[in-house]
């Protein structure tokens, strides 16, 4: 599977470049884990607006 918009030998480019493998492992799903988490420690410190949840675009 590759981007829209990207060829097939650039994404190869820069899978090689990354060292990275083209079918997902463990790793993978824990880097997006880490990218996507927040720590609850640090939700007073932001200052982002609370946006809408997922559910309610759903709905």
């Amino acid at each position: 599977m590759v981007a829209p918009g990207i060829s097939r030998m650039l994404a190869r480019q820069r899978l090689d470049l990354e060292q990275r493998d083209p079918i997902p492992s463990e790793d993978d799903v824990l880097d997006v884990a880490r990218a996507w988490s927040m720590d609850p420690r640090e939700l007073e410190q932001k200052t982002d607006s609370p946006g809408v949840g997922l559910i309610v675009r759903l709905m």
